[in-house]
């Protein structure tokens, strides 16, 4: 069994059907790259779609790949950059294996810069080059984290991971910074980022004899839609929270 990521589900079936198995690492468990620079921005669902296209265009021809968690919102996160003249490709389960690999052969040769994808049809993919990857939505299993940020920073190069956090992402995002055993620092945008009080505050580590209590918040703050609304700029609406079979 080879992996990137090793889950305590994962190691418990290995313990249930394998015979004295053997574990190699060659990294530390579950770790990240250390040459990749990770920041984090707390977005609106609606400002998610204007800080990405501020990203790319701050970052002309560099290969960029975008996660989406459902193949709806890869669709419609490619659509919606078209409408801000940034050409966008997609993969994902019901794209066709000749879709797919068009796409990524065009990503490959510098003819789209933006790639769009979602965890299962971005397994397996090692191009070179990739600068920066943007989780554009949390992923719900924290260790795809980890999958999705290592297709940047390989063969001694540098990369950035982005990371979007949505007021109802709050969850998603604590279970990925235990994973990687680390807080992502976080990045402020002019007008689009937001100063947000969860809907309950980060859980205390357990202490022996009892957990910790969690407390209530006030609920997020958001202010933006109403700045969006009167620059006139065209927020773009997500896919949703479903998480649709891929």
């Amino acid at each position: 069994l080879f992996s990137a990521t090793m889950s305590k589900e994962i190691k418990k079936l290995t313990e249930t059907y394998l015979t004295d198995p053997v574990q190699v690492s060659v990294t530390p468990e579950n770790s990240t790259v250390d040459k990749i620079e990770q920041s984090l921005m707390h977005l609106s669902k609606q400002n998610k779609g204007l800080a990405l296209q501020r990203i790319i265009s701050a970052n002309p021809k560099k290969r960029v790949i975008v996660f989406s968690r459902t193949k709806h919102g890869s669709d419609k996160l490619v659509k919606w950059l078209g409408t801000q003249n940034i050409g966008a490709d997609a993969i994902h389960g019901n794209k066709s294996q000749g879709q797919r690999q068009r796409a990524l052969d065009d990503f490959k040769k510098g003819k789209t810069y933006i790639l769009i994808a979602t965890d299962i049809a971005a397994r397996g993919i090692d191009i070179p080059g990739i600068e920066i990857v943007i989780n554009f939505d949390l992923p719900n299993v924290p260790e795809s984290y980890v999958h999705r940020i290592g297709r940047t920073a390989r063969a001694g190069a540098d990369g950035k991971a982005i990371a979007f956090c949505a007021p109802d992402e709050h969850k998603q995002l604590w279970d990925i910074e235990k994973v990687i055993k680390m807080d992502i620092p976080v990045v402020e945008m002019e007008g689009l980022t937001q100063n947000l009080i969860p809907n309950f505050e980060k859980p205390a580590p357990r202490r022996r004899g009892g957990g910790a209590n969690s407390k209530r918040g006030s609920g997020p703050r958001d202010n933006n839609s109403r700045n969006n609304s009167k620059s006139g700029k065209k927020p773009f609406r997500g896919g949703g929270n479903k998480s649709p079979r891929r």
